[in-house]
């Protein structure tokens, strides 16, 4: 997790405009892949960020668990910008809804 333009406040809290959350997600589309995005996204309110990016490496996976994480895409209250990295990586099968 990264959080790249701002500064830091002594409470870790991001402070200033531009705030960009930055988070992998590695693996099969699976309920520790829904809960890493779920993180991310409480993670990146709590500080203030304005712009999540998500990188995303993955063969694939349940489709119940892609739904559900699409829904949380869906109702996150900031933007969300997903693609796939590093150079190499594949969003396969359920990566691709995501």
């Amino acid at each position: 997790m990264l959080v790249v333009g701002g500064s830091q406040a002594g409470d870790g809290r991001a402070q200033g405009k531009g705030i960009a959350y930055s988070v992998e997600l590695k693996g099969e589309i699976d309920l520790t892949r829904k809960h890493e995005l779920e993180q991310a996204l409480t993670d990146a309110k709590d500080k203030r960020a304005r712009l999540v990016i998500l990188r995303l490496d993955t063969p694939g996976g349940g489709g119940a668990t892609t739904r559900a994480m699409i829904d949380e895409l869906l109702a996150a209250r900031l933007p969300v910008v997903v693609y796939v990295a590093p150079d190499g990586a594949h969003a396969g099968s359920a990566g691709v809804c995501s």
